[in-house]
């Protein structure tokens, strides 16, 4: 992205010149903002200074001892400086000159700021993560496997990028945030899609029908669960692997949150299935627990399926326990444990 200001005042002082830069994204990389002047900046007395939104403050051209000259200075900006001047979608630099800065004829400044290292193009979006806490990403739609997902932490370094899915979504399935801060997902190609952030949750990767193709949960647990947001639709059945000690309660449920499209019809089921693929415990509606044998710990696998052909949404929440849970209130839609989703984007990138 390169964006630039030309202004003909003289600079005489007092005066100030407000740079507003529009329309600006937060990008995926450094940058660099080049400031071109003729003026008379050459001097301990005569200069200019850059302020950034409060967010720094520089004096230019102090040393060059230049008069009435074509004067140039390159100022590098990292990643997250311009991910906090680009906050609201506006960049604005001021530049002041000094007071012995006199008007010297037709005099300008030029500004140019270009940034957007790690590819430089694409739909960014942004979401916060504290340390520790995971997101799960997905990318979906009929173009969605033209395109490409790419995730950066606040430093612009690249973290994850999607792999696309048997059903064609784009997805990261586990990315866990090593400290504080703002994350970043830049979408590039051509296509519609809509993109999905969980955090704290999987998201239903789709393809798995089967035990053999059981999706891992790798959520960060939240008070001992680990929740995963899927969808039933058309007759399908989604199959989750669980790793279970001996003598552990494994302990699943599933919830039916109403969607802005209106109730949701879903009625699910729970079976859940020992490695060797035999059917240990099932329930129709929202809670099955199991006791797995002493001795006999091992990957077990979790499917949910719609009861009498019903479709729709559900968050799935596992527990592993030494003791069966007793009087645990939960919250009716799930949400008491992951935020789901903690962001939905639609978009379209042009060619």
């Amino acid at each position: 992205h390169e964006k630039g200001v030309l202004v003909t005042n003289p600079l005489e002082y007092p005066f100030t010149v407000d740079f507003e830069l529009e329309d600006a994204v937060s990008p995926s990389g450094g940058g660099l903002l080049t400031i071109t002047a003729t003026a008379e900046p050459g001097g301990l007395d005569k200069y200019l200074t850059i302020d950034a939104e409060g967010l720094f403050q520089t004096d230019l051209f102090v040393e060059d001892g230049l008069t009435d000259q074509r004067v140039e200075v390159e100022i590098t900006l990292t990643r997250e400086q311009i991910a906090a001047l680009a906050a609201d979608g506006q960049i604005v630099f001021t530049l002041i000159p000094s007071e012995s800065v006199i008007e010297q004829g037709a005099l300008y400044v030029m500004m140019e700021l270009t940034y957007g290292a790690g590819g430089g193009t694409g739909d960014f979006y942004q979401f916060d993560m504290a340390a520790e806490q995971s997101a799960s990403l997905s990318l979906v739609g009929s173009e969605a496997s033209e395109l490409t997902m790419t995730v950066y932490d606040a430093a612009g370094v690249e973290l994850a990028v999607g792999q696309v899915g048997t059903d064609g979504a784009v997805a990261v399935e586990h990315l866990l945030a090593t400290s504080d801060g703002s994350y970043y997902v830049c979408i590039s190609g051509s296509g519609d899609y809509e993109l999905v952030v969980n955090r704290n949750a999987a998201t239903d990767l789709a393809g798995n029908d089967s035990l053999v193709l059981a999706q891992q949960i790798e959520s960060s647990p939240l008070a001992g669960r680990q929740w995963v947001i899927g969808e039933i639709d058309d007759g399908e059945t989604d199959f989750y692997a669980v790793q279970v000690g001996g003598g552990k309660w494994l302990d699943v449920r599933t919830y039916t949150p109403d969607s802005e499209a209106g109730p949701n019809a879903l009625e699910p089921i729970i079976n859940i299935y020992d490695a060797d693929g035999n059917l240990v415990a099932t329930g129709s509606g929202r809670m099955v627990r199991y006791r797995v044998p002493s001795g006999a710990g091992e990957t077990y696998y979790v499917e949910v399926v719609g009861g009498g052909s019903t479709e729709g949404d559900y968050v799935l929440s596992l527990k592993v326990a030494g003791s069966q849970a007793k009087g645990e209130k939960m919250d009716a839609a799930g949400l008491k444990g992951p935020q789901t989703p903690l962001g939905r984007a639609l978009g379209r990138r042009g060619n």
